[in-house]
């Protein structure tokens, strides 16, 4: 079997888009929905810092009356946006992204020449 098909059937190599995503995004403060916030549409992930310093992320987040509402770790949580510190939401950050696919590909290129070149 060809060296770079042996290369691209390692389980890390496959996921490397998926931590690519991860680890080039960044949390945004997000303005706290107001008293007509229900309407509007919430990103569908949120991190709420409540006013003790406590911190869970929040997923499917709705506001009702003065209360957000979310699904973390399965269950159904809610917080008073008076008593909300911050809020959050995840954005992908394309200077980051463009260091990290440089990075990596810069990597495999280098360990490629090292290794003798990829034979087909």
């Amino acid at each position: 079997m060809p060296r770079c098909q042996v290369l691209l059937n390692r389980p890390v190599l496959r996921s490397a888009p998926i931590l690519l995503l991860v680890a080039c995004a960044r949390w945004e403060p997000y303005s706290i929905p107001g008293a007509g916030g229900s309407l509007a549409r919430l990103p569908s992930r949120l991190r709420v810092t409540a006013a003790e310093s406590t911190s869970n992320q929040v997923v499917d987040p709705y506001v009702s009356a003065d209360t957000l509402y979310g699904t973390s770790r399965g269950d159904t949580v809610a917080h008073a946006l008076g008593t909300i510190r911050a809020l959050e939401r995840q954005r992908l950050d394309p200077g980051r992204t463009i260091a990290a696919v440089g990075g990596g590909l810069a990597v495999w290129v280098t360990l490629a020449f090292l290794g003798g070149g990829l034979d087909y």
